[in-house]
C-alpha cells in the first residue's frame, strides 16, 4: 500500500513538474511580448500626440501654443525633429531597433524627452514654425 501511494506521489510530482516546464517558458514570453507591445503603444501615442498638437498650432497661426501630456516608456532611445517629421527610435525586448514617426504640415524644431515618464510638452507656433519644448 505505501509503495502505491509513493508511485501516485511521485506521477503527480513528475506530472506537475511537466507542467512547470511548459507554462513558465510561455509565461516568460507572454509577459515579455506584452510590455513591449505596451511600451511600442506608448511611443506611438506620444509622436502621434506630438504631431497632432503641431498642426493643431499650426493651424491657429503666428501666436498660438498648445500643452499636451505625453507619457514617454522606458524603451525609448533617441529622438529626430527634423524640417516636418519627429521620430522616436525605440529599442525593443528583443534589442531591435525601430523608429516611430510622425509627420506634421507646419516646419518643427525644438527638444523632446527621452527618459521614461510622464511630461507635459509646449508647442508655441512663432514665424519660423512651431517650437516643441518641454514645460
Amino acid at each position: 500500500m505505501k509503495i502505491e501511494k509513493a508511485q501516485a506521489a511521485l506521477e503527480y510530482l513528475m506530472i506537475t513538474s511537466i507542467a512547470l516546464a511548459v507554462i513558465i517558458p510561455v509565461f516568460y514570453y507572454s509577459f515579455f511580448y506584452s510590455s513591449g507591445s505596451v511600451n511600442y503603444s506608448q511611443a506611438l501615442d506620444a509622436v502621434n500626440a506630438i504631431g497632432k498638437g503641431a498642426d493643431y498650432v499650426y493651424s491657429l497661426g503666428v501666436g498660438s501654443r498648445t500643452r499636451i501630456l505625453v507619457s514617454i516608456p522606458s524603451n525609448v532611445i533617441n529622438y529626430t525633429i527634423s524640417t516636418k517629421a519627429i521620430t522616436y527610435q525605440i529599442r525593443s525586448s528583443s534589442g531591435a531597433t525601430s523608429s516611430i514617426t510622425a509627420f506634421t504640415k507646419a516646419n518643427i524644431t525644438g527638444t523632446l524627452p527621452t527618459n521614461p515618464g510622464n511630461y507635459y510638452i509646449s508647442l508655441n507656433m512663432t514665424e519660423q514654425g512651431v517650437v516643441i519644448s518641454v514645460s
